[in-house]
């Protein structure tokens, strides 16, 4: 791919994964791996949450031109002493809502293409590769095998177990209460 075919604009979900995954078309990508591959059921995430973000943005940019179609007669100076309940009772709370919706399937965008990432670096743009590497939240530490091993290098010896240490009693083990058995009332 040599430039993104989708307009941000029209198609935000295609244009970002055009963007960070170089592919000119999201669904391209859960045909390049097997169906027990984890990075193929990570790709129909990615494709079907930008078809979601795709769709909620046509249905967004839609509601919002209705919207501007209402007001268009008040920027034109038009009074209507007919409508007293307001002109947007219907179309803003649906313009909220989609706006909403957008922003959640393109949050899922953005996490499923990081989560494809993390299975499969080698689809992470040069820019960033070392993006990639770096933790999803900032709780996450990140990738841990860097700092074990040089933690180990610096180490002379493997630390023995202490010899006064209790190990505790493990805890009772019981099924969660969705698993119980229930019991049958007695006829």
């Amino acid at each position: 791919m040599t430039s993104n075919p989708y307009d941000p604009v029209e198609r935000p979900g295609a244009h970002l994964v055009a963007e960070q995954l170089g592919l000119d078309d999201p669904w391209e990508l859960t045909e390049s791996y097997a169906p027990e591959d984890s990075r193929h059921i990570v790709s129909w995430l990615i494709a079907e949450a930008a078809r979601e973000v795709d769709t909620l943005h046509l249905s967004l940019t839609r509601a919002a031109k209705a919207a501007t179609d209402l007001l268009a007669p008040i920027c034109r100076g038009d009074i209507d002493r007919t409508d007293r309940n307001g002109i947007l009772m219907k179309a803003a709370p649906r313009i909220d809502v989609l706006a909403v919706q957008r922003a959640v399937a393109y949050d899922q965008l953005t996490r499923s293409i990081a989560a494809f990432r993390r299975l499969d670096p080698s689809k992470a743009p040069t820019r960033d590769r070392e993006w990639s590497q770096q933790p999803l939240h900032e709780t996450d530490p990140g990738p841990a095998m860097p700092r074990v091993s040089a933690a180990l290098s610096r180490s002379t010896s493997a630390p023995e177990p202490r010899t006064d240490a209790q190990t505790p009693a493990p805890a009772p083990r019981t099924a969660p209460a969705s698993v119980r058995p229930r019991r049958s009332p007695s006829a």
